[in-house]
């Protein structure tokens, strides 16, 4: 157990750690460290805002994956999605702040995964794909059923995209794999299966690109240039 004092004595500040040991540190600054005022709500805008604008300098998300570790339990659910979505748009890898913002969502007694509406749950899991973390079990099964309960939401012409995002990225996640039988995971496996589909008749050739290619041969065998 530790117990953190800040105190301000003329121009400095000294920072108290206090061990349940009975030993004591003190540290210095001449100024308090930027992240100790930082809240989950800054921490969230200051990701999004930087990584939408293509700016990703290494220290400020260095920074901000530390302070978000910190205060992880005060994340609210829009500071989960744009922290995660931020960190990946940005392109920095931090496996450890990933299982935390999963970590976090799937805890009682907010549960905030279950809670997420449409837009947020595509967000979140779409993050996830792109950076490469694979979640439990238990997260995928809780982001199977959540998206049941938003399907009604799902359906209209302007969630498309949206549809689309969520479903390729539990694809992605293989969280057909842990409840195949979800009406989700037939879900994916059907729509799997017409992108296969449309995409080998794309590549199938039409009548007419058969025709010509007779013509083509027929030409050349008469020593007619095509």
């Amino acid at each position: 157990n530790c117990s953190v004092t800040r105190t301000h004595l003329g121009a400095k500040f000294i920072e108290r750690h206090e061990y349940g040991s009975g030993n004591l540190v003190e540290r210095e600054y001449d100024s308090l460290p930027l992240t100790y005022h930082y809240v989950h709500q800054n921490i969230g805008d200051l990701a999004w805002a930087f990584a939408h604008q293509g700016v990703v300098p290494a220290p400020l998300f260095q920074v901000l994956a530390a302070r978000s570790l910190k205060i992880m339990h005060q994340f609210s659910q829009t500071t989960v999605v744009d922290v995660a979505w931020g960190f990946q748009k940005a392109g920095y890898k931090s496996p450890e702040l990933f299982a935390a913002l999963e970590k976090h969502v799937v805890e009682p007694p907010l549960v905030l995964l279950s809670h997420l509406n449409a837009d947020y749950l595509s967000e979140l899991v779409y993050s996830m794909a792109m950076v490469g973390h694979q979640p439990h079990d238990d997260f995928l099964k809780l982001a199977l059923s959540t998206a049941q309960q938003r399907w009604h939401v799902l359906q209209t012409a302007e969630k498309e995209s949206t549809v689309y995002r969520l479903i390729s990225s539990l694809f992605i996640l293989k969280a057909h794999e842990v409840q195949p039988d979800h009406p989700i995971s037939k879900l994916i496996l059907g729509m799997i299966a017409a992108e296969e589909q449309k995409s080998k008749e794309e590549q199938r050739p039409t009548a007419q690109d058969q025709g010509e290619s007779r013509i083509n041969r027929d030409a050349e065998h008469d020593g007619v240039p095509s």
